[in-house]
């Protein structure tokens, strides 16, 4: 029997097994399907360009010496449908180290499955491309990409971490960015440890059971138990579908998460590890990693200071003098903490050390000046949004600081030096934050309500008988527009010439800068630039904002689940003053335009005189977050800004 017919009967065979039924997908690593070879679209997202057919993950506890640590195991197997799913045969899993207490990835096997000129080609991972890297202080991941990955692939693999976190259940993400036919995490318990679980999400489960394994009977120390089985699954999941203005898509993707409630100890006695937010203040306040840690910095802090008499200073002053010290002397090394790691003898002998650390140490030395302050635990945009209903202490990474200056109470953070002493930076605006002060817990809002501006002129004139445009544009920035722009282009002359993103505009002086440095005054760029005009017969077709303005709405689908957040309130003023050619003429000017709400505001104003047209347009957000009820408004409001502020003036020669 030559090949061809071999791997035709081969392709009979899987059909047969796979049942005539309905070509259902095999769920089983290893047992690849030919529904999962063939499949070309998914017919509950057509637009997906590859789809998880299954997902699939296992913990188990297992002995380890005196104790036990977990044992994860998760496969996972994805049809490429299109070119653009290719990237997906990119493969990262994540694993923790602190000190000498780590993970393991182990066990890692990877497979790609082509179905050509009738014969399966299965191809293996070469473990030598697997690698290692080091992402964070204690996050490290495993990464690898799939060989001979091409439109059409089966890409299937699996691993295991085994982990002695016991306080964190692995936890399970259900959802996407690409749909997912089948999900499924089993949990095997065993009776010293109970955990709480969150479903994020969605409102149920396709599938959830929890029974007694009546196998075989494990023994630890007097205690003979059997394991609780618990199962959770989902199907047809649909893909997350991740916009602009939103915080985390952990917040919002479809995920389960557990955290470790109580023990229960082999002498009968329990263990209570959390169950309030209050409780968890008391402890914070006790630990020498916090609460204790903040009295040391207080009792430190005015030997650091030399002979500066705070005293005769006002709460103002000696507040701006105390954050600018720190932000001047101690330099953040870029890792998000709550707490602190070292003492504060080591945070000041290296001058250096975590948010924890730092803002720690500022609020000890508030104390030490004599301000009111008292922290206030975090979590920053990207770890995700604090669940008020659930104590969980992973909700937290980040710690800022609670002052009272002239009787009003204020937030404030000692890491960014780009960042205006009386702001957060943007990183921290996140909903809520809990206050750490004894006998008092409660939630404090980190919602902004300072505006941010971004005002721009443009002077466009046309010399050398209108074939070429200049334009002189200054960009004035306040607030959190000019902390955004300090950071991202750091006053770096040829980093801010991509501001002028077209390759045809020529900079006719070098950019100039102003207060760089004085992150309390605006920040302000200016480019004298040239360009080709452009034309059409004999008219000029001339962009009064010269490429600056919002192109395309950001909002993409239909609807949306879940708030629109824009971080904090946003005002654009956009004057542009044009020159017109002694020999033309306007022939087409903008439609003028006033739109006013509560929420949201837009004008475009135009003067227009025989050798000079004036326009002044402006929009402005008076709210940060828009809920899922008002996704269509701001979907709105973003076409108008699109529609008017994209104009165009039309001149054209005279007769």
């Amino acid at each position: 029997m030559n090949i061809f017919k071999q791997s035709t009967l081969l392709l009979l065979l899987i059909i047969l097994t796979q049942s005539i039924e309905s070509q259902t997908f095999s769920n089983e690593f290893g047992m690849v399907s030919f529904t999962d070879l063939t499949l070309n679209e998914y017919e509950k997202d057509t637009e997906a360009d590859a789809v998880v057919i299954y997902d699939k993950g296992k913990s188990v506890f297992y002995r380890n010496g005196n104790g036990f640590d977990i044992s994860f195991v998760r496969s996972t197997r994805i049809k490429v449908l299109k070119e653009s799913g290719i990237k997906y045969g990119e493969i990262q899993i994540p694993f923790y180290r602190s000190d000498n207490i780590f993970e393991k990835i182990v066990n890692i096997e990877a497979y790609t499955y082509n179905y050509e000129n009738g014969q399966i080609q299965k191809t293996a991972l070469n473990p030598e491309q697997i690698f290692e890297e080091k992402i964070s202080e204690f996050v490290l991941i495993k990464k690898f990409a799939f060989p001979n990955v091409k439109e059409g692939s089966v890409i299937e693999y699996r691993y295991e971490l085994l982990t002695p976190y016991l306080f964190h259940l692995p936890d399970w993400e259900f959802q996407r960015e690409i749909p997912t036919i089948h999900s499924e995490y089993i949990v095997h318990t065993i009776p010293f440890y109970e955990y709480q679980w969150i479903l994020q999400g969605a409102n149920k489960f396709h599938r959830q059971e929890s029974y007694k394994d009546l196998g075989l009977t494990t023994q630890f120390g007097s205690v003979d138990f059997n394991e609780i089985i618990n199962i959770f699954e989902m199907k047809d999941i649909p893909a997350f579908k991740d916009e602009s203005f939103i915080t985390s898509k952990d917040d919002y993707i479809i995920k389960l998460d557990f955290q470790l409630a109580k023990l229960h100890l082999l002498n009968g006695g329990e263990q209570e590890i959390l169950t309030s937010w209050e409780r968890l203040s008391k402890e914070l306040i006790k630990n020498e990693h916090y609460g204790k840690y903040i009295n040391s910095a207080k009792k430190k802090y005015s030997s650091t200071v030399g002979d500066e008499n705070l005293n005769a200073l006002s709460e103002k002053e000696r507040l701006e003098f105390i954050i600018n010290d720190i932000k001047r002397k101690y330099n953040w090394n870029g890792y998000n903490r709550y707490s602190a790691d070292k003492s504060v003898k080591e945070f000041l002998s290296e001058k250096k050390g975590t948010s924890g650390e730092i803002n720690l140490f500022f609020t000890g030395a508030l104390n030490a000046a004599e301000i009111e302050a008292y922290p206030v635990i975090i979590s920053t945009r990207d770890h995700g949004r604090i669940i008020k209903d659930y104590p969980f202490e992973n909700a937290f990474n980040y710690t800022i600081v609670y002052a009272k200056i002239d009787d009003k109470w204020g937030l404030y953070d000692a890491t960014d030096i780009f960042c205006p002493n009386n702001r957060l930076p943007v990183k921290c605006i996140n909903d809520l934050g809990l206050l750490i002060k004894k006998g008092d817990t409660k939630w404090i809002k980190l919602i902004p309500n300072q505006m941010s501006v971004t005002d721009a002129k443009f002077k466009i004139s046309f010399p050398d008988n209108a074939d070429e445009l200049n334009c002189l544009m200054t960009i004035n920035l306040k607030g959190y527009d000019a902390l955004e722009f300090r950071k991202e282009y750091k006053n770096d002359k040829e980093e801010l010439e991509s501001i002028l993103e077209y390759e045809d505009y020529e900079l006719v002086e070098e950019i100039s800068t102003q207060n760089y440095e004085d992150v309390n005054k605006p920040y302000i760029i200016e480019f004298n630039y040239k360009t080709h005009t452009e034309r059409i017969k004999d008219k000029l077709i001339i962009d009064p904002f010269q490429n600056m303005t919002l192109k395309d709405n950001p909002l993409k689908q239909k609807e949306r689940q879940y708030p629109v957040d824009l971080i904090y309130l946003k005002s654009r003023f956009f004057t542009t003053e044009i020159s017109i050619p002694e020999a033309y003429k306007v022939e087409i000017l903008p439609e003028e335009k006033s739109f006013i709400n509560k929420n949201f505001s837009l004008q475009y104003k135009i003067s227009s005189q025989d050798d000079k047209i004036t326009i002044q347009a402006m929009y402005q957000f008076n709210k940060t977050i828009f809920q899922a009820d008002d996704y269509l408004k701001i979907k709105t409001y973003f076409d108008l800004i699109i529609k008017y502020l994209n104009q165009e003036i039309v001149l054209v020669k005279k007769d």
